[in-house]
């Protein structure tokens, strides 16, 4: 019998036991390569891997923009002029990072962020006798910034595109503006529009102080219809509009009597129906104005509006007409603080609000009603 105990094969240094220091072997490398993270797992751990949501948080935080200051109802004229709305974002660099950020980032931006756009109707100037517009509008957008003239008379409406100038005291061109020899398309780019969500317009009537009654014309906005059509209509329904109306005579329903000691609402009814055409897109609207927290004036508005509806179907349907205003003269496009604006160089002197006096030409503009004729 021999002396010689079995041999136990207990791990790697047992005799014998090839077989199994190989499997253990396997298993410790199998042990190490999943805890630790090999060099080509670790470089496609970017933040392009993330979730789209997370990315998208991301986003949000990096190009929120401050939102738009409230503007106050009542009393809004105070001798001094709004300031443009100015929209500051620190981060826009990280469009520029790849194609794909770029497309991802730009689409939460304009989806959630609340843009303004604020439309100033000034009356005609009161300093200056010359002064042959009935009224002047001016439109502050972030991009842009457009003002004309309107004349509403005898022979049809003419709409004239009003210059900016550049400064003051000379007229003349700063070194950091850039001119543009065409006249740059409208802003931001096609590509762009369909992904607004969220769009503030301010209605500022400023044509009337110290509580008078004003004539105001329904025609006085149309001529940035087709601006905000061409803006808005991309996203259709899903693009939410909350347009407010500001004006700067008393607030509530117009009280003034007639000459038969009768409640007149024509100024009202005037104001409503200007402010009408800019709830008629294709975009989802909400109207707010001074005086829906009177019972009375929120009958009003809703009066007018049917009214309006009515008499819209009846003339065949469908939105107004936008009128485009003319661009005539001397003139350049530039971009002046981060807005395209018309300047033209030369003196000026100041004429109504948001405006400086501008030497034009004058083009009658026809109408659809005109051209039908």
């Amino acid at each position: 019998m021999s002396n010689t105990s079995p041999t136990l094969r207990l791990g790697p240094q047992s005799v014998g036991g090839s077989s199994t220091t190989s499997s253990l072997a396997i298993y410790n490398r199998q042990k190490t390569s999943d805890s630790t993270p090999s060099a080509s797992q670790t470089q496609r751990l970017t933040f392009l891997t993330l979730p789209r949501e997370i990315r998208d948080e991301v986003y949000t935080y990096l190009l929120a923009i401050s939102p738009p200051p409230t503007t106050i109802s009542y009393p809004i004229w105070n001798g001094e002029t709004h300031k443009p709305y100015t929209v500051h974002c620190k981060n826009l660099s990280l469009l520029r990072v790849n194609r794909q950020i770029h497309d991802e980032a730009s689409e939460v931006f304009y989806k959630r962020n609340l843009w303004p756009i604020r439309l100033v109707i000034a009356q005609k100037c009161e300093q200056t006798v010359d002064c042959r517009y009935n009224s002047h509008v001016t439109y502050e957008a972030p991009w842009e910034e457009v003002a004309y003239g309107s004349i509403c008379g005898v022979g049809g409406r003419f709409y004239d595109l009003e210059r900016f100038y550049s400064q003051q005291s000379i007229g003349a061109l700063e070194s950091k503006e850039l001119i543009m020899d065409t006249k740059p398309d409208l802003l931001p780019a096609p590509r762009y529009r369909k992904f607004l969500r969220h769009v503030k317009v301010e209605v500022l009537d400023f044509r009337h102080r110290d509580n008078r009654a004003p004539t105001p014309k329904k025609s006085v906005l149309l001529p940035l219809m087709g601006r905000l059509r061409a803006l808005l209509e991309p996203a259709g329904e899903q693009v939410t509009v909350n347009i407010s109306l500001h004006r700067n005579w008393e607030v509530g329903p117009d009280v003034q009597e007639d000459a038969h000691g009768e409640k007149d609402e024509s100024s009202d009814i005037s104001l409503l129906e200007a402010i009408w055409p800019l709830a008629m897109g294709a975009w989802t609207s909400r109207v707010q104005t001074p005086f829906d927290y009177d019972p009375a004036g929120v009958e009003l508005r809703d009066r007018v509006f049917k009214m309006c509806l009515t008499q819209n179907q009846f003339e065949g349907g469908g939105t107004p007409e936008p009128e485009e205003a003319a661009v005539v003269g001397d003139c350049y496009f530039v971009i002046a603080g981060g807005r395209v604006k018309l300047v033209r160089n030369g003196m000026c002197y100041d004429c109504c609000y948001g405006c400086d006096k501008r030497d034009l030409e004058r083009r009658k503009l026809s109408s659809g009603k005109d051209r039908r004729r």
